[in-house]
């Protein structure tokens, strides 16, 4: 169980375990190098809550979830699906207003926001390169060599895996 605090520098919410109550004050270690000695770390600028996404985040039965992904699935009345997401019709990733919120597939989310957007040949020459070994993605199919080998692999992995299978 995690007891919630206040940070007293930026004033934000912040979660430790019950054993620290008494001896944590701040929500990072910026936020403590920022009030006791009024200069940033170089290794952590922004306080925990902002360092690992762009999006607000809440608690929700105990679990971090985004609040636009939450928003979008208290809307539909079920949960989104892994090739759902969602776009912020006006472009504030804040803004999580359920009339702001629009649900479509991952793929149809990509062109939308990278739409009239070129990429560099650099960039291009990259893309092309990470494909190359993939001939599956590209709608290549397999050759019976490699079907056959792929088979194999399969067979020994699920060999390996469960117990009931291993010869004695």
């Amino acid at each position: 169980m995690k007891v919630e605090l206040i940070c007293t520098h930026c004033q934000s919410h912040y979660f430790v375990a019950p054993h620290k109550v008494g001896r944590s004050r701040y929500c990072s270690l910026a936020c403590k190098n920022l009030a006791m000695f009024n200069r940033p770390n170089p290794k952590k600028t922004k306080p925990a809550s902002a360092m690992h996404s762009r999006y607000k985040k809440m608690r929700v039965n105990g679990v971090q979830v985004s609040v636009h992904r939450h928003v979008a699935e208290q809307m539909l009345g079920r949960a989104l699906l892994p090739t759902e997401a969602v776009h912020h019709i006006n472009g504030n990733r804040y803004d999580n207003r359920p009339e702001n919120l629009r649900v479509m597939l991952i793929s149809d989310h990509s062109r939308l926001e990278n739409e009239g957007k070129q990429l560099t040949a650099s960039h291009r020459a990259k893309v092309s390169a990470s494909l190359k070994g993939n001939q599956r993605r590209r709608g290549v199919p397999h050759t019976p060599e490699i079907k056959a080998q792929i088979a194999e692999t399969v067979k020994r992995a699920r060999a390996a895996r469960f117990w009931s299978t291993k010869k004695k």
